[in-house]
């Protein structure tokens, strides 16, 4: 047996280089925390100010529910802020797809709360939102529809909980907004 020849240890280093590369961790970067935030925590101040402007003392927060806000008449008010379906793309003819599970549904903490809230006679609201995305891949830019569906007790007979799917059909100004080409 000879040594190894020129090609078998270009190949071998070849390799080795390959399989580092597939171990190294992957750090999370600035532009994909910025696409997180946007995604997630955006969506929920937005419509915080959206109810701010009603005169309503509004809190915002990590946790459960995610908006807290106050009518002098009505009382305290829960929002908890999901998303219901998403425009993939960032063209104007993007598809429309349901938001998985996990982002659409109760977790199962917030089960147990919501369902407590309610049967005390709590107003607690799902606020489901429908997203498209527009400008670059690098600095994408969202616009919301939002839909808000008040809990009820019948919500929670689904071991889900309350799923956008299996409620109401999607509002008709809603529908119109999510065919509309421009972005």
């Amino acid at each position: 047996m000879g040594g190894w020849t020129k090609a078998k240890r270009s190949a071998a280093a070849k390799k080795a280089a390959h399989t580092r590369k597939r171990r190294k961790k992957k750090a999370v970067t600035t532009a994909v925390a910025k696409k997180a935030y946007a995604a997630g925590r955006g969506v929920e101040k937005k419509y915080a100010a959206k109810l701010q402007k009603n005169n309503n003392q509004v809190h915002v927060g990590g946790g459960i529910p995610d908006i807290l806000a106050h009518d002098n008449r009505k009382g305290w008010k829960f929002y908890e802020i999901k998303p219901h379906m998403k425009r993939s793309g960032y063209s104007k003819n993007g598809r429309w797809y349901v938001a998985g599970e996990k982002s659409r549904l109760l977790n199962e903490h917030q089960m147990v709360v919501f369902r407590q809230l309610v049967s005390k006679g709590e107003d607690v609201n799902m606020v489901y939102y429908y997203r498209k995305r527009y400008g670059s891949k690098t600095k994408p830019k969202y616009r919301y529809r939002y839909r808000e569906v008040k809990l009820r007790k019948s919500h929670f007979k689904s071991s889900k909980g309350p799923d956008p799917e299996k409620m109401l059909p999607i509002p008709v100004d809603i529908e119109h907004w999510k065919n509309k080409r421009i972005v």
